[in-house]
Parts: C-alpha cells; structure tokens; sequence
C-alpha cells in the first residue's frame, strides 16, 4: 500500500523518527483506542532493537552523550527536553549498547540517561495523544481543517504526533466494522491534511517527492510529475484559454534538486530499523518516481540530453544493487 510509504515519508520530513520509530519496536501507542498505557509499559519492557551495521554517532553525538551523563540527575530531564531533537538514531544505538556494559557503573551511568530519553519520549507521545483527541472533537471537517492548519504551523504535527496518528490509522484500518471504516477514513483525511500543511513548508522539490508518494494513481502522479518539472510555457486564463509565453518560466522544481530529495530520502529509509519489507517496497515506490520524473524530462523539449544525463547519473548511485534484502527485524 502507498499509504506506509506516504506517511512514513511524512515521518521523515520530521526530527526524530528513527529514535522514535525504533524506540516502540515492539508496537508503537495508541491515542484513542486504549490510551497510553500500553505506550508506558512497552517503553519499559521492550527492548530496543537495531538493525546490523548500525552507525557511530558523530563528533557532535557524542559530545552530546557525554554532555548527557555528566549532567546531574534533576537537571538531566531539562537538558534533555531541550536538546531532544539532537539525540538520532545513532545516539540511541549507542546508548543502548552503553547502557549493557559490563561496567557496572559505566552502564547505571547510560541506563540513567537512556531513560530520562525515554521518558520524555513517553511524554512527547502522551502529548501528541491529546493533539490528535482534540482533532477528533472537532465535530466539522471544516472546523478539523482549520485546527490541523493551527497544528502544523505551530509545529505540533511533530515526530510523535505522526506515530501516534500512523498506529491509530493502521489500527482502524485492520479493524471491521462501518465504525472502524469511518474511524480509518478520519485517521486518513487527518493525515492527508497534515502532510499538504507540511507540504507547503518544505522546499519544492521534497515537497513534491511528498505529494506523489502519497499519490497512488500512476497518471495522477504523472501530472502532477509534469506540473512541477516541466518549464511553464503558457498561462490559463481564468476562462480557460492558454497564452503561449515568449520564453518559458522555470519549472516550479528544479529535477537535480528533485534527485536530491529521492537521494537523500532513500539514505534515510535504509539507516531504518523498520519491517524490512516496508522499506524495500518504500524503496520501490521512489525508483519508479525517478524513473516517472526521468520520462518527463526526457520528452520535454526544453530539457537538453545533457539534463537528463545529469538527472540520470546523479540517481545511479542511489539505486545501483537496488533495494536491501526483505528482512523482518526480530
């Protein structure tokens, strides 16, 4: 389904996904199907677990980690909240391994920041719990509307709100029922809001690889494509007829740029301890979107053979080998 893909792109576009994502191995919270009680005890009872080859954190990261268990025990929570969205996937990794040394006292050193991290994780998801439940009582699609615009401008449509937003969808979509189906196409007008706000504040170019993930009809996808990489050769007037421009404006996106964003989104899906198969098909989806996007500038008489070979050798090394092998996590 492109609807993981989507929103997990959305996920991306958001600090702390990773840490997040993988924080809730075991089942990520609920908002409104039984609260955060589960969130609580599977924060404290799941381990965390990492894919293979899993990556050191930067100077940076572990200036941060040391920053972190140097602190004193009642000013950790404060340095943590502020500093939250510099602790990655790497960090986590590295605070995991830490927190199991050998040392006895090295380890009660890490596992004392490894959960104040998860504490402020929980109470970043409870958060997001009441954001999403707010939504909910709006009563009007005009009145949700205007609330998620709020939301998302206010920056509240963070890393949190979308685990908890993607799990209740994914619940509501395994369930049965006409209750469940109008629970899910809630959960999905919600998201799709949420992603076109977020849209709207990324660049062009990520924020078109955003829309056509999310976008399942392939000639849909195809104009939209040809909307934002084409160069605008003509205007429409208000009463539908075309005016031919003396030279062509640029294209609302750039296609290096364009690669870029793909590059860059497929480097982040494979660093993700996720169910392997979500990111071999994400991984898919973004190939068939270049290539997509490499036909319309192939067929556009204002590109040269020159752009397309450019477009073409800057994606080579995103795809070459193709995708990793499907492969759960345990």
């Amino acid at each position: 389904m492109w609807i993981s893909t989507w929103l997990l792109s959305c996920a991306l576009a958001l600090v702390g996904w990773g840490r997040l994502g993988a924080s809730f191995r075991g089942g990520l919270p609920r908002a409104t199907h039984g609260g955060l009680a589960g969130a609580r005890s599977m924060a404290r009872k799941a381990p965390l677990v990492w894919a293979a080859g899993s990556m050191d954190p930067s100077a940076e990261g572990e200036a941060l980690l040391e920053a972190l268990r140097k602190d004193t025990l009642e000013g950790l929570p404060d340095t943590i909240r502020t500093r939250f969205e510099e602790i990655g996937l790497a960090e986590m990794r590295a605070l995991t391994a830490r927190s199991s040394s050998d040392d006895p006292k090295e380890a009660e050193g890490w596992s004392r920041v490894l959960e104040a991290v998860m504490a402020e994780t929980r109470n970043r998801l409870e958060l997001a719990r009441t954001k999403l439940t707010e939504l909910l009582a709006c009563g009007e699609i005009n009145v949700m509307d205007r609330e998620i615009v709020k939301l998302v401008k206010a920056g509240g449509a963070d890393e949190a709100f979308m685990t908890v937003l993607n799990q209740n969808l994914a619940a509501a979509n395994a369930g049965e029922g006409e209750a469940e189906m109008l629970r899910a196409n809630i959960y999905l007008h919600i998201a799709t809001r949420v992603q076109e706000e977020i849209e709207k504040m990324l660049p062009p170019e990520r924020g078109l690889l955003h829309r056509v993930l999310r976008t399942e009809d392939s000639a849909l996808r195809g104009r939209i494509l040809s909307h934002y990489l084409s160069p605008q050769g003509s205007i429409t007037t208000p009463d539908g007829e075309s005016i031919p421009l003396e030279s062509p404006r640029p294209a609302l996106a750039d296609p290096l740029e364009f690669s870029q964003a793909i590059s860059e989104f497929v480097a982040q899906l494979r660093t993700l301890d996720l169910d392997g198969d979500m990111i071999v098909e994400s991984i898919e989806k973004c190939r068939s979107i270049a290539k997509e996007a490499r036909q319309i500038i192939q067929q556009d008489p204002s590109y040269s053979d020159k752009d397309l070979d450019d477009y073409t050798n800057s994606l080579t090394p995103t795809f070459q080998g193709g995708a990793p092998p499907a492969t759960k996590s345990p």
